[in-house]
């Protein structure tokens, strides 16, 4: 045999992968099967929930000792039945299952009419199912207000409304006859200008003209006063004379 098959071999005192395992449960001396697995320490369920079972007493110990619970009395107000029997082992708070519905279920509330100017508290099973009126009667009327109610409201809204659509016009209106008395307004301001400036200009026209009659009035009378009177006998000339050169008046006279 070579020394690399030497190596190899298994010695005789090692363990094999199959070994027999004793159970790790003090009370049994079987042995634990390979079929459990490598990790298992126990040969079979039974020894391990008794395993489980003993740890559990060792770390139960020294905890308070169990008593039994006592009857006590329904928490529901106004009942004054225990708690007993099977409801105590379940760790009931009420006596019975009519107990539990009436603590937990919601009382009906307690309300006046809501209809304006009654103040009849509604009953309790009208009450119980939302109703808000103490009869028909007066649901009837509270329906009739409230259509009335709505009708004025549905009036006062469209008169508001018509009276928003008419002053809509008249601002728009407005705005237009504004605007049409700015344009006009405008349109006098510059015919006033305009009637300004042919005005100014009239009156340097209306200077011009008497200052060039003055002038031939001035000459007229050298005329005359160099040739005679015959040229100033017409009476129109005499007057323009006397108009433009008043100091000729009582010259002439």
């Amino acid at each position: 045999m070579s020394g690399m098959e030497r190596g190899m071999e298994i010695p005789a005192e090692s363990p094999s992968v199959d070994a027999v395992r004793r159970c790790a449960n003090p009370d049994c001396e079987k042995a634990v099967s390979p079929a459990r697995g490598p990790r298992a320490k126990y040969c079979s369920r039974t020894c391990t929930n008794r395993a489980a079972a003993r740890s559990h007493r060792s770390r139960a110990r020294g905890r308070r000792a169990w008593a039994p619970p006592c009857p006590h009395s329904c928490e529901r107000p106004g009942c004054d039945r225990l708690v007993d029997g099977e409801r105590l082992r379940r760790r009931a708070k009420f006596c019975s299952s009519e107990c539990e519905r009436m603590a937990h279920s919601r009382p009906a509330p307690v309300h006046a009419c809501a209809r304006v100017g009654c103040g009849v508290a509604v009953p309790v099973e009208r009450a119980r199912h939302g109703g808000r009126y103490c009869s028909d009667q007066c649901a009837r009327l509270a329906r009739r207000e409230r259509s009335t109610a709505h009708s004025k409201r549905s009036r006062a809204l469209a008169r508001q409304r018509s009276a928003a659509r008419r002053d809509r016009a008249l601002a728009s209106r407005l705005e237009a006859l504004s605007a049409d008395a700015t344009a006009r307004i405008k349109q006098l301001e510059a015919g006033t200008a305009a009637i300004a400036r042919e005005k100014a200009e009239l009156e340097e026209i209306a200077l011009g003209h008497e200052a060039a009659a003055r002038d031939l009035a001035g000459w007229l009378w050298q005329l005359a006063c160099a040739y005679g009177d015959q040229i100033v006998a017409h009476e129109r000339v005499r007057m323009i004379l006397t108009h433009y050169l008043p100091e000729i008046r009582g010259h002439g006279a």
